[in-house]
C-alpha cells in the first residue's frame, strides 16, 4: 500500500512538473513573438468592451483605431494597454470606456466558462502571478478550468505562427438592426467591483507612468437602459476615484431609437453619428481635469 502511494504522488509530481513545463514554454513562445504593433499614424486608440466597439467607427475619426472586444473586462484591457504602448511609442492618447454596469463585477462576465475560454486563454501568456492572483481569488475553479482550453489555444497558435494580436482581437462591430423594445432583465446593484475598479485603477497608473493621455468615455445609452438606475453610484466613484481622469459623457446624447442595436449599443448609423461628434470633440477640446456634459448639447 505504501509504494502504491508513493506510486500516485510520483506521478502527479512528475505530471505537474510536465504541466508546468509546457505551460512556460507555450507561454514564453507567445509573448516573445506576439505583435501589437499597429499604423504609425495612429495616436489615438480606443479600449473597451461592447459598449465602445459598437460606437467608436475609426473610419470617421481621425488618427484613431478602436481595438476594444466584446465582453472584455478590464482585467483583459489593462495587458492590451501595456503591450500596445510597448510596441507603439506614438500613441499619445487612449480612451477608455467608463459606463455604469462596469463599477460591477459579474460573475458571467468574469469567471463563466464562456468568458475564461474566449477571453482569459487569449491574454493568459501575459499575465504576471499578481495579475492572476487578484484576478481569480476566491476562483480558482475557473483559473483551472482554463488550463486545457489555454494549452490548446497556445499550441495551435504556436504551431501556425499566429501571433498577430492587435488585429486580431477587438476593433469596430457593426451592428445593422434597430431596437425592438422588449423586458429588460430586474436591475440588480451588486457589490462594488474587486476585480474591474482594481484593474482600471492599474490602467490610470500605467498611464500616469507612461506620460500617456487617458480618457474615459460613456458611450450613448438608450434612455431605457436599465443602468440608468445606479447613475448616482456611479457618478459617486467617478468623482471620488478618477475625478481627475478627463471623462467625454455622451451617455444621454442620443435619444431616437434608429441609432440603436439595443439598450446599450449603437447601431451602425448610430455609430457613424456619434465617431464623427466624437472626431470634433477630439479637435476641439483637449485639456486636463475636463468633462464634455452633453446634457445641455444638441441631441439626436
Amino acid at each position: 500500500m505504501k509504494k502504491f502511494l508513493i506510486s500516485i504522488m510520483a506521478f502527479f509530481v512528475v505530471a505537474f512538473v510536465v504541466l508546468s513545463a509546457t505551460d512556460f514554454f507555450l507561454s514564453y513562445k507567445i509573448r516573445s513573438n506576439a505583435i501589437f504593433k499597429i499604423k504609425e499614424t495612429t495616436s489615438i486608440i480606443v479600449l473597451g468592451s461592447s459598449h465602445s466597439a459598437c460606437s467608436f467607427d475609426d473610419r470617421y475619426v481621425d488618427n484613431l483605431e478602436n481595438f476594444s472586444r466584446s465582453g472584455e473586462s478590464y482585467c483583459y484591457t489593462y495587458i492590451k494597454l501595456k503591450k500596445m504602448l510597448e510596441a507603439n511609442p506614438g500613441i499619445k492618447t487612449i480612451i477608455v470606456e467608463f459606463s455604469n454596469p462596469f463599477i460591477y463585477d459579474s460573475e458571467e462576465w468574469l469567471w463563466s466558462d464562456k468568458y475564461i475560454q474566449y477571453h482569459y486563454i487569449t491574454f493568459a501568456p501575459f499575465f504576471t502571478f499578481d495579475d492572476n492572483k487578484i484576478l481569480f481569488k476566491g476562483h480558482l475553479k475557473s483559473l483551472i478550468g482554463a488550463y486545457p482550453f489555454f494549452i490548446k489555444f497556445a499550441i495551435k497558435k504556436v504551431l501556425k505562427k499566429e501571433y498577430e494580436y492587435a488585429y486580431s482581437y477587438g476593433g469596430h462591430e457593426a451592428r445593422n438592426e434597430i431596437i425592438t423594445k422588449n423586458i429588460q432583465p430586474d436591475f440588480q446593484e451588486g457589490e462594488i467591483s474587486r476585480v474591474n475598479l482594481v484593474f482600471l485603477d492599474k490602467i490610470v497608473n500605467y498611464c500616469e507612468r507612461s506620460n500617456v493621455k487617458l480618457i474615459f468615455v460613456r458611450s450613448p445609452l438608450h434612455p431605457d437602459y436599465i443602468y440608468w438606475k445606479n447613475e448616482l453610484l456611479f457618478q459617486q466613484i467617478r468623482n471620488d476615484r478618477y475625478g481627475n481622469i478627463p471623462f467625454f459623457d455622451f451617455g444621454n446624447y442620443i435619444n431616437n431609437d434608429e441609432y440603436f442595436a439595443d439598450y446599450q449599443h449603437l447601431n451602425q448609423k448610430g455609430s457613424e453619428l456619434f465617431s464623427k461628434v466624437i472626431n470634433d470633440t477630439l479637435k476641439n477640446i483637449y485639456m486636463d481635469n475636463c468633462v464634455v456634459d452633453t446634457t445641455l448639447s444638441e441631441k439626436y
